[in-house]
């Protein structure tokens, strides 16, 4: 019994850490040498968003290679954004974004 817990324990240990999100760090875009847009997920479900000097947090869900941002001040309103490889995804407007961080 005592083996079965423990095997028990590991599977929904695997599940819940299957069910993150898998994507965090700085994804930029260079456009000669220069970050005109940047995307920092963080694995709790938020990411920050800036734009030139504009920054402001948002929500995001993965759902295979789709990444849909959504902000609470824009009910309804989302962007989505695509995994090319673990270090790219294709922004807003066809921008490539590449991992920093």
């Amino acid at each position: 019994m005592k083996a079965f817990s423990f095997v028990l324990s590991i599977l929904c240990a695997v599940i819940v850490a299957g069910c993150g999100s898998g994507l965090e760090g700085t994804y930029a875009s260079d456009q000669n040498g220069f970050a005109v847009a940047s995307y920092t997920f963080k694995s709790n479900g938020k990411v920050i968003s800036k734009l030139l000097s504009m920054e402001q947090e948002l929500d995001y869900e993965r759902d295979g290679k789709e990444i849909k941002l959504s902000s609470p001040a824009a009910p309804g309103v989302s962007m989505v954004m695509t995994i090319i490889d673990e270090n790219t995804i294709s922004g807003p407007m066809g921008i490539r974004l590449n991992k920093v961080k």
